[in-house]
């Protein structure tokens, strides 16, 4: 670790959720949502990946972090927006070989960066973002934000760790339209059997190629424009907004994780991530029938803190 750091003999790296989602995500540069920092550095946000075993016919590929953005253009036009591909924070060196996720994880590296300065590359890659009615965030894999403006402006009183992009304080309007691509997002849900849980979650596709916008948008003073940060598992999103007040709202308990409805789970209803309790059979013991057929959710890592939705 550098610089050097005295850390507890029970510190285990390979627990925490940064280096998990580096491992379920080999060959792409994973950035985690925003966590404090045990050392005092205030909010940080990690950014790992995986290293391979190299071999004489499979040198692996080399990570560059010299190059910010290969392909920006942005630029309000007329009340929309337009936005090329990112390939935003790093990109691969497809010249020193290519791995598959087949291949031996040798060890996962990462490196830490303050919120601010996270924040600061996106609003110097893309000014855009500073313009007026203009916001630009980033969002991982799971629809946790990784940098928004709430998240860096002292009068926020928003908790900053495990905000999802669902809840109306944050982008609800946009949540609900995405869930009409479903090529894009999926809910899914899974059994967590160290706590007794279902878990609803949203997955969102790295591998999607193009540019999403407005689909099924009520707020018509809202625009987006969205796309994957190339080599991540991350994506960028530029929003125009002119209205003073939103009607869209996304179903979130104010008081803890549970769904408000556990007996529904519809593609196109949006919902905070939530939890419902695993039902058993009295008789056997066994789970009932349709929660039988929900795959087991990972392990818990150590610094994975619970979305905390305060009331706006």
């Amino acid at each position: 670790m550098y610089p050097g750091t005295l850390l507890a003999k029970t510190f285990d790296p390979s627990r925490r959720s940064w280096y998990k989602e580096a491992q379920n995500n080999p060959g792409l540069i994973t950035l985690s949502s925003p966590y404090l920092d045990i050392g005092g550095a205030g909010y940080i946000v990690t950014i790992s990946t995986t290293i391979f075993d190299e071999s004489p016919n499979n040198p692996g590929s080399a990570v560059s972090g010299d190059k910010l953005c290969s392909s920006c253009n942005v630029s309000p036009d007329g009340g929309s927006l337009y936005l090329t591909r990112v390939s935003f924070l790093f990109f691969f060196d497809s010249s020193a070989g290519t791995h598959t996720e087949a291949d031996p994880i040798a060890a996962v590296m990462g490196i830490d960066v303050t919120l601010q300065y996270l924040y600061k590359l996106l609003v110097d890659t893309l000014p855009v973002c500073l313009e007026k009615n203009i916001r630009c965030f980033i969002m991982d894999n799971k629809g946790y934000l990784v940098a928004h403006p709430h998240m860096v402006e002292p009068i926020h009183k928003a908790p900053v760790e495990q905000q999802h992009i669902t809840p109306r304080y944050v982008e609800v309007s946009i949540s609900n339209d995405l869930l009409y691509q479903s090529e894009f997002v999926q809910k899914l849900q899974c059994n967590s059997y160290l706590n007794g849980t279902i878990q609803r979650y949203y997955s969102f596709n790295t591998s999607f190629q193009g540019l999403l916008s407005n689909k099924h948008n009520s707020e018509h003073c809202i625009l987006y424009k969205m796309t994957g940060i190339s080599g991540t598992n991350a994506f960028v999103g530029i929003v125009n907004e002119t209205c003073d007040t939103i009607t869209e709202f996304c179903p979130c308990s104010m008081s803890d994780r549970i769904c408000l409805n556990c007996n529904r789970m519809e593609q196109a209803e949006c919902e905070c991530p939530c939890e419902c309790d695993l039902r058993l059979d009295p008789c056997s013991g066994d789970l009932v029938k349709d929660e039988d057929k929900n795959p087991a959710c990972p392990g818990q890592e150590e610094d994975d803190t619970l979305p905390n939705y305060p009331r706006a």
